[in-house]
């Protein structure tokens, strides 16, 4: 015996329209929802280091104009040539580093003691075409690194990434680069410009220069004071037996793996073998790969970024998962999610008579009787 699965309000309005009564309906969703570490109790007196909620990486979105340093600094920070190899010089997606940020001592991480603090860099383009990207990459940071060259001062995608900022309430450590190219009154100059910014009224302004690492350590000080702030929270669940999500940042193209989706983990631990939603995307994960070291890796962590290789029902380009959810689930429960959506989906198009609705219509009509004679319940997208 199959389950049918159709919109509740389309199934509601076709007993209404025969007499009703005798028919009992009732909604049932099972569309996944996001993990909240603030309902998992954690005992705070229990010392073992694999605490189901703790701290994970913080997430730190690098914005600013084009050409003005992003890809150059974090090149810089962990010793890469990331800005070599992209075409005509442009970020086209988003590039994700992995940086020390906090090297931890003074007591050994114990009581007294700082943990080592490695930082997710999200490197967003900065070309006007990738204003979702950038937005995107507000959405799900910490805090933002703001590059300007004072060379050129604030340019149009300047004054978009300060509303992204804005927009996402997230505090930003703006990064004046090229200092060896400007005068001291350049810098005070520029500054005073940008102090006119509301988000970045009390932001750190500090001047560097992307190529030299030795100008970086105030804005390494500045990152390690923001994810220290109360503005910051870092717990996530880091609980295996919970399922994962997370956030697509994008869907890549790889060599020898077609499309993989670039995730962002949000909470629990993502392995090979597991099923998944993401929009319209219901698959498999065959393999995980570290964006940052492009090591293939056998887990997932909350506040890292991994490629996901895998294996679905779909693959078409209008699928997807864009900034979409992604939801870790049993095998079942993702094959009736998915058809959840898809009908949903296809009724809707049918109201907006975007798609002939004799097929989809006589479809659910048939279905609607086999309901009517079974009295099944029914799901509701």
């Amino acid at each position: 015996m199959k389950d049918i699965v159709l919109p509740y309000d389309a199934v509601q309005s076709s007993i209404d329209g025969t007499g009703g009564g005798k028919y009992a309906t009732r909604r049932i969703s099972v569309e996944p929802i996001p993990l909240d570490p603030a309902a998992v109790a954690v005992d705070a007196n229990d010392e073992n280091s694999n605490f189901p909620v703790r701290d994970r990486s913080p997430i730190i979105a690098v914005m600013g104009h084009i050409d003005h340093g992003k890809t150059t600094l974090l090149d810089t920070l962990r010793g890469s040539s990331i800005a070599a190899t992209e075409i005509e010089g442009i970020t086209q997606t988003i590039n994700v580093c992995e940086a020390v940020i906090d090297g931890g001592g003074g007591g050994g991480g114990g009581a007294g003691g700082r943990q080592r603090v490695v930082a997710t860099f999200l490197d967003t383009p900065g070309h006007y075409h990738f204003y979702r990207m950038r937005n995107s990459a507000a959405n799900l940071a910490d805090a933002a690194l703001l590059l300007v060259s004072l060379e050129d001062g604030i340019m149009d995608q300047t004054e978009e990434a300060i509303g992204c900022i804005e927009g996402e309430n997230i505090p930003a450590i703006v990064c004046l680069n090229k200092m060896d190219l400007a005068s001291a009154d350049k810098i005070k100059v520029l500054t005073k410009e940008l102090r006119k910014y509301v988000a970045l009224e009390n932001a750190p302004m500090i001047a560097i220069s992307a190529l030299d690492k030795s100008t970086l350590d105030p804005v390494l000080e500045s990152l390690r004071n923001v994810v220290r702030s109360d503005k910051v929270s870092l717990k996530s669940i880091f609980d295996p037996a919970v399922n994962a999500d997370g956030v697509a940042l994008e869907l890549v193209k790889r060599r020898n793996a077609g499309s993989v989706i670039r995730l962002l983990i949000r909470n629990g631990i993502v392995r090979p073998g597991s099923h998944f939603v993401c929009g319209l995307i219901q698959g498999k994960i065959r393999k995980l790969t570290n964006v940052s070291t492009g090591a293939e890796v056998d887990e997932g962590f909350p506040g890292c970024v991994v490629d996901v290789t895998y294996s679905s029902r779909l693959k078409k380009l209008e699928h997807v998962p864009l900034e979409l959810e992604f939801y870790v689930v049993s095998e079942r429960d993702a094959k009736v999610i998915f058809d959840q959506r898809k009908m949903a989906i296809h009724f809707e198009m049918c109201k907006q008579k975007k798609l002939p609705s004799q097929d989809v219509m006589s479809d659910a009509t048939k279905q609607v009787r086999v309901l009517k004679k079974k009295k099944k319940n029914v799901l509701n997208p």
